[in-house]
């Protein structure tokens, strides 16, 4: 949903897309991008996410212009008339040049019911826990930089990169927390914390 999305084709995107179900085969839940700025173009990927049997559709705010919420309820209830499944709304300002607060978040998943997941890259440290009390969304964990805090506060998952960079010390962090065992868990979390320094340069 960012990175080099931008920068292809319709028909990458739809092959992408293709691959990653093809490699995860029905074995793990499978979260597709349909952001774009074009309706169309999201309508086209979500019929491809819903051939593919997607478990959830990630969708970032429009970016380029500002958005304000009503121009947001529209937008996500527009995604929603063809969504095949659950929409994740991708709350990363750094990106979509869009600050989204908890009350907003509020608004839009009580105005779009299918906004159903929300992945948190947004760095205040709060955030998470904010919306666990004053939501039903089910929250992601968004950003390595604040990912102890984030699952610490009762994030439900994660999309970040650990996992992809080191999948037995970010194995270790989820076993350990959701057993409830909070020491090892930061123990586990602080093997990685190198890696959050020199690849992130932002330091937890």
């Amino acid at each position: 949903s960012v990175g080099e999305v931008v920068s292809l084709t319709i028909e990458e995107r739809e092959l992408l897309m293709r691959t990653c179900a093809a490699h995860v085969d029905g074995e793990r839940a499978l979260a597709l991008s349909i952001s774009d700025n074009c309706i169309e173009t999201s309508r086209r990927l979500a019929d491809v996410a819903g051939e593919l049997a997607a478990d959830l559709l990630m969708v970032s705010c429009p970016n380029y212009y500002s958005n304000t919420l009503n121009m947001l309820i529209e937008y996500f209830g527009a995604l929603a008339e063809f969504a095949s499944t659950d929409i994740c709304l991708y709350d990363n300002p750094y990106a979509s040049h869009t600050e989204l607060s908890v009350e907003d978040l509020k608004a839009l998943s009580e105005a779009v019911p299918r906004i159903s997941h929300v992945k948190v890259t947004d760095l205040s440290i709060e955030k998470v826990a904010l919306l666990r009390e004053t939501t039903s969304l089910v929250i992601h964990a968004g950003d390595d930089a604040v990912l102890w805090h984030q699952l610490s506060r009762g994030a439900d998952g994660a999309m970040v990169a650990l996992p992809m960079i080191y999948p037995e010390c970010a194995s270790e962090l989820w076993r350990a927390l959701q057993a409830g065992e909070e020491k090892e868990a930061f123990a586990a979390y602080g093997h990685a914390t190198r890696f959050f320094h020199i690849a992130l340069g932002a330091p937890d």
